[in-house]
């Protein structure tokens, strides 16, 4: 490979030729003799991730659809409930709501929050954003503010997760 390919993150790599294209007007020479790496070259490294939930972020970061209407947003945002319920149903003694909704609405706003990076918003104004009403502010603050933390560091693992399938199948595309 080239020294600008293989300065790429493993995320620009794969969105080289995935999205949208602008006219390129510039003179280019192959550096050598080997075929390119298509679209369905890295649609392949895509496709190597073996865990459905990073593949399907890996999806929405590719192609940076953020719409909470995709089937890759569906199955990463019912991924990240189902775990943030397992640590609420260990966690919690007294339940005075239901534990399974108040995990599908903090993981589906950690989740908007990660991907669009919105920052300086009040904790208050992001629960009453996503119907957040089952407590008090100063509740989820002390007590359940963890959850977005923790979607936070699994999201981080999923992109090391992306990271380390990506290099696999850029190197194995060297190799052939």
């Amino acid at each position: 490979m080239n020294a600008v390919a293989d300065k790429l993150t493993s995320i620009e790599w794969l969105g080289q030729q995935m999205r949208a294209k602008t006219a390129n007007y510039e003179i280019s020479q192959k550096d050598t003799n080997l075929s390119p790496v298509t679209w369905e070259d890295r649609c392949g490294a895509i496709v190597s991730i073996e865990d459905k939930a990073t593949k399907a972020y890996c999806e929405i970061l590719v192609w940076g659809d953020y719409r909470d209407n995709t089937m890759a947003y569906n199955i990463l945002h019912l991924h990240l409930a189902a775990v943030l319920y397992e640590a609420l149903a260990k966690d919690v003694q007294r339940i005075r709501f239901d534990l399974k909704s108040f995990a599908f609405k903090v993981a589906k706003m950690a989740l908007f929050f990660n991907l669009r990076g919105f920052c300086g918003i009040k904790s208050e104004d992001k629960l009453k954003f996503f119907g957040i009403t089952e407590i008090r502010m100063r509740t989820y603050r002390e007590h359940y503010a963890y959850l977005e933390n923790m979607v936070e560091i699994i999201l981080s693992d999923m992109r090391d997760e992306i990271d380390y399938y990506v290099d696999i199948y850029r190197k194995s595309l060297n190799k052939a």
